[in-house]
């Protein structure tokens, strides 16, 4: 992605809002590339009767971290749970014994993705947020409620996870800056900016500019609006005797459902990129 490309290339000269775009754009970038070309395995092992497991289960919406590594790249965490984790001891023995394997098994599950300080410092970063996640929980244990108290506690639950998985996203979001930059320094630089606001950088904001240009808000506006509508949908089919019955009666004309096909390859050829580029965990 240029955004994320021209960001981590051009660190000097970022402002604390381009610093933020360009995490934030390769938050997104590296997700619908794994994520994608991993569907696409998948769907070509189905033509061949193969059903292999899903890999990813909306990842960016977990609640915690504890959540996001049961969601992300589950092939990889599930290996690195039964072949590293639970070898080492997992939860069993005491809290340090528990934390130490933690970290030892995020450690090398940063080594794996390549021998550089950044994917160690990648590893360990997520080692202390599990373990800062575990005694989080072990501190504030999620009370026990009844069925009355979820009735009447759902929108303050529903607050507490908002605010969980948009810490959760953001902690995620800055871990994902130690393993795009070329080296720790970099990483170290890339922070800075994003935190520190100095005269000459603060005019910069060229991938403001640039993000704004480009079809990018127009792509997230048209995802969000789709996810929006899909949502309400499978609610209101699901919790209304008046959404259930309109959801059964809805029945799209071929010349309809042709006219949104035809409208999302469209979509599509218009945003698409004019050349090739490779898929960022085939160098994994």
């Amino acid at each position: 992605m240029p955004l994320v490309e021209k960001g981590f290339s051009s660190i000097q000269y970022l402002a604390p809002v381009d610093a933020w775009i360009a995490a934030l754009a390769f938050t997104f970038e590296i997700y619908y590339d794994f994520s994608g070309y991993t569907d696409i395995g998948r769907g070509s092992a189905m033509l061949l009767g193969i059903n292999l497991p899903e890999n990813f289960n909306k990842p960016y919406l977990s609640v915690s971290l504890i959540d996001f590594w049961r969601r992300w790249h589950m092939s990889l965490s599930s290996w690195l749970r039964d072949y590293l984790y639970k070898p080492l001891g997992g939860s069993r023995g005491d809290t340090f014994a528990r934390n130490r394997n933690l970290l030892i098994t995020m450690l090398l599950g940063g080594l794996w993705h390549g021998a550089s300080f950044h994917f160690v410092f990648w590893g360990a970063f997520h080692g202390a947020g599990l373990i800062l996640n575990h005694t989080f929980r072990q501190i504030f244990p999620a009370p026990q409620k009844t069925v009355s108290q979820e009735k009447n506690l759902r929108g303050l639950f529903n607050a507490q996870s908002l605010a969980t998985g948009a810490f959760t996203f953001v902690f995620v979001l800055l871990g994902w800056v130690l393993f795009r930059a070329d080296s720790f320094e970099n990483a170290l630089s890339f922070y800075k900016h994003m935190f520190v606001i100095t005269a000459p950088c603060f005019e910069s904001g060229f991938l403001f500019h640039a993000f704004f240009a480009s079809t990018l808000p127009a792509a997230f506006s048209l995802y969000a609006l789709w996810h929006g509508v899909t949502a309400l949908i499978q609610y209101l089919s699901k919790n209304t005797n008046l959404g259930r019955n309109w959801w059964l009666t809805l029945k799209p004309t071929p010349v309809i459902l042709l006219s949104g096909y035809a409208a999302f390859a469209l979509l599509i050829l218009c945003m698409a990129s004019k050349k090739a580029a490779p898929f960022i965990y085939f160098q994994f």
